[in-house]
């Protein structure tokens, strides 16, 4: 406990300094710190510098006690500590202000100055994540009033799109640690889970996609794994976490269901009593939900899209009726219903789909306790892969229920593949691998059809992972083994 606290103690401490430390050179611009492309970009070089040193003095403090630590941990910290490297490297060099975020920045500061975010700006999401910038933007001014009579609102805003990508950072960190405890309890081994990590986020385009665009999903994801990973440690904590993931992004709501039918009501009560505290904090008191009913107002009558890259069901309808002449370039308003219509009815099935799966791996759980054992032949907990099956369906099946899905939302199927490389067998590891270079490798294309490719490969996705039975985890190592063996015999055969 000792050597946790002090594990702990030492990486907020890093943490701080990364964040303050470039603050503070950048404010006194000393003789000896310069700047090739400007002060801005001065900023997040600083940043990419403390980073680096950061995680190195982590490094060499660990390595320092390797002969207390196992195999086990200095496999996976490394295996971490490289995956930082790499997204160090594009924080430093690659953090410009997006369209997205311009809009979350606009949006933050109508809310700072009591307007109407939903007026001022394209913000599609629900108040509290505006809200939030909006009270850091606060406090950053406020800050700059308090050391620096010379005010300038770029300054703030700057310091404001400099807290934002220390967050998205901090949240890459989160991730391949959630992902690292996630793979742990499905028991792969250290080496194995190494390989999934490095193949899962080195290579990744929804990530590299929502750094690029400033996207909000990361947040989001991280929520949803701290909710998974707390279902029966803390149920209170597990709709905690669930319920700020709601605030931030709608798509969670889907896990409710899975939930209801688990009778999981501590954590649905404690998911609703969160929505229903924030929702009271936001409205003060409940005494003014104008914001709520601009965001409604606002989200229900944005449009739908039809870009090729946008795999939503109405994009798909629409530019496949397109191109097979049923519209035209100036669609009437009833050829637009009639693609809304259609694209509905194919959401019903879809989510008629969703509901067979939950409620047959619900059946089969409650009919039979005994198929799930791990590797090493002992009892696994029954719930736990209950539940994780049910909510990386949910996962899989909200990037095909959503009205819009850009690239970026490809991010919620990374626990998705982990899941999945423990369900392999020697005939579905191509379809596997097929899933994986479609929706992770695959760069971005805005040719039709071809930029459906995704699309393609979460529906692979779906038909490979069981349902009918509860599955036994399989370390992928075995599958590997399984595969060779099976072409050595082939070969022999020949």
């Amino acid at each position: 406990m000792n050597a946790k606290l002090t594990n702990l103690c030492l990486v907020v401490c890093l943490s701080a300094i990364t964040f303050i430390g470039p603050v503070y050179l950048w404010s006194i611009s000393p003789d000896w710190i310069s700047n090739t492309y400007g002060k801005s970009y001065e900023l997040f070089e600083l940043f990419g510098f403390f980073s680096a040193v950061s995680i190195a003095i982590y490094l060499c403090i660990f390595m320092l006690k390797r002969n207390s630590q196992g195999n086990t941990s200095i496999i996976l910290t490394v295996t971490f500590i490289i995956i930082l490297l790499r997204y160090n490297l594009v924080f430093s060099e690659y953090s410009f202000k997006s369209f997205d975020y311009s809009q979350y920045e606009k949006a933050a500061i109508a809310v700072f100055k009591d307007k109407n975010p939903y007026e001022e700006a394209t913000y599609l999401y629900p108040p509290l994540f505006a809200q939030c910038l909006a009270k850091t933007y606060a406090m950053i001014n406020h800050l700059i009033y308090s050391f620096n009579t010379n005010y300038q609102d770029e300054t703030a805003k700057l310091l404001l799109f400099y807290t934002y990508q220390s967050l998205q950072f901090a949240n890459i960190i989160f991730l391949t640690y959630l992902c690292i405890l996630f793979g742990r309890n499905l028991k792969i081994s250290p080496t194995t889970l190494s390989v999934i990590l490095l193949v899962l986020l080195m290579i990744n385009t929804p990530i590299t996609r929502t750094l690029r665009h400033n996207q909000v999903n990361l947040f989001v994801i991280n929520f949803l794994l701290v909710s998974l990973l707390l279902m029966e440690i803390s149920p209170e904590l597990c709709g905690f976490f669930l319920a700020i993931a709601i605030h931030i992004k709608v798509y969670p709501l889907l896990l409710l269901l899975p939930l209801v039918i688990m009778h999981k009501f501590r954590v649905i009560l404690s998911c609703i009593a969160t929505v229903i505290l924030i929702v009271g904090l936001q409205t003060t008191g409940f005494t003014d939900f104008s914001i709520y009913r601009a965001f409604i107002e606002f989200f229900i009558s944005f449009p739908q899209s039809h870009y090729y890259r946008d795999t939503g069901l109405f994009s798909i309808v629409y530019n496949f009726f397109y191109f097979g002449g049923i519209l035209n370039h100036h669609p009437t308003d009833l050829n637009l219903r009639l693609v809304s219509i259609i694209a509905w009815v194919l959401r019903l099935g879809i989510f008629t789909w969703f509901l067979f799966r939950l409620f047959k791996r619900e059946i089969t759980y409650r009919a039979d306790s005994s198929h799930a054992f791990s590797s090493a032949n002992q009892p696994v907990d029954l719930q736990k892969i209950r539940w994780y099956g049910h909510f990386t369906d949910t996962l899989l099946f909200a990037t095909l229920l959503s009205p819009k899905v850009w690239e970026h939302h490809y991010v919620f199927i990374i626990p998705v593949f982990i899941w999945g490389f423990t369900l392999l067998d020697s005939k579905n590891i191509k379809w596997f691998m097929a899933s994986l270079i479609l929706i992770n490798i695959l760069p971005i294309t805005d040719i039709f059809p071809l930029s459906y490719h995704r699309f393609i490969g979460v529906l692979i996705l779906i038909s490979i992972l069981p349902y009918k039975k509860l599955p036994s985890p399989i370390p992928p190592e075995v599958v590997c083994s399984r595969v060779k063996k099976e072409k050595n015999a082939r070969d022999f055969s020949e």
